[in-house]
C-alpha cells in the first residue's frame, strides 16, 4: 500500500488526481517506487513505513545483522555486485566515445583499438567479479542457514512431546525442506543485485 501526493506529471500516474492524496494498494514494486510514503503490510499489520530507498536499505541492514559472523562475506559480495553493475554499463560509455569521435570527425583506428580493448577488459573483469560475487553469496547463504537449522534443531529439542503432532511435524518439514532452501538459494543473489541497483540509483 502507498500514499502518494500527486504532482503535475509526477509519479507513475501522469498527473491523475493532481493536488490530491492518493492511496493505492500494489503488489509490484515498479508501481510504488516513486511514492512519497510506502506502508508495508503483513497479515493485516503495518510492519514498515518509508520511502523506497529507505525500506530497501533497512532490509539490507536487517540481513547483515542476521548474517552474524558471515557479515564480511556478504559485504564483499555486495561490493562485487556493485562493481559488476557498473561494468555492465561500460558498453554504453564506450559507444558514447565512438559516437562522439565520429560526430567530431576525430575517430581513428587507435581510438577504436582502445575502445575494443576497454570492452574486452570490462567483460573479463565483469566475469571475474560475477564469479566472486556468486561464490561469496552462495557460501554465505549456505553457512547462515546451516547455523539457523542448528538453532532450530536445538529449539525443537526443548519442546514438549505434545508439540510434535502430525500437523506441526508437517509444518516443520515444509519449513526445512522448502522455505529455508528457497531462501538460501535465491535470497543472496537477489539481495546482491538489489544493493547494486540501489547504489547506482543513489549515485
Amino acid at each position: 500500500m502507498l500514499i502518494q501526493k500527486m504532482r503535475k506529471n509526477g509519479g507513475c500516474y501522469c498527473g491523475a488526481g493532481e493536488g490530491k492524496t492518493l492511496v493505492v494498494i500494489a503488489h509490484k514494486l515498479p508501481a510504488i517506487m516513486n511514492a512519497d510514503q510506502i506502508c508495508v503490510m503483513d497479515h493485516g499489520k503495518m510492519v514498515a513505513t518509508g520511502k523506497h530507498q529507505e525500506l530497501m536499505f533497512a532490509l539490507i541492514s536487517r540481513i547483515l545483522n542476521l548474517s552474524g559472523r558471515y557479515k564480511s562475506r556478504i559485504q564483499a559480495a555486495f561490493l562485487c555486485a556493485f562493481v559488476e553493475s557498473i561494468l555492465s554499463k561500460m558498453p554504453i560509455f564506450m559507444a558514447f566515445i565512438v559516437l562522439a569521435g565520429f560526430a567530431d570527425n576525430t575517430l581513428t583506428g587507435k581510438t577504436c583499438l582502445f575502445v575494443g580493448l576497454g570492452l574486452l577488459a570490462a567483460v573479463v573483469v565483469q566475469t571475474v567479479v560475477h564469479y566472486l560475487s556468486d561464490r561469496l553469496q552462495s557460501a554465505a547463504g549456505f553457512m547462515i542457514f546451516a547455523d539457523k537449522r542448528m538453532e532450530l534443531g536445538n529449539h525443537l529439542r526443548k519442546m514438549p512431546m505434545g508439540y510434535f503432532t502430525s500437523g506441526n511435524i508437517g509444518k516443520i518439514s515444509s519449513v526445512l525442506s522448502t522455505d529455508m532452501v528457497f531462501i538460501e538459494e535465491v535470497s543472496m543473489s537477489t539481495i546482491g543485485n538489489m544493493i547494486a541497483i540501489c547504489c547506482l540509483l543513489w549515485l
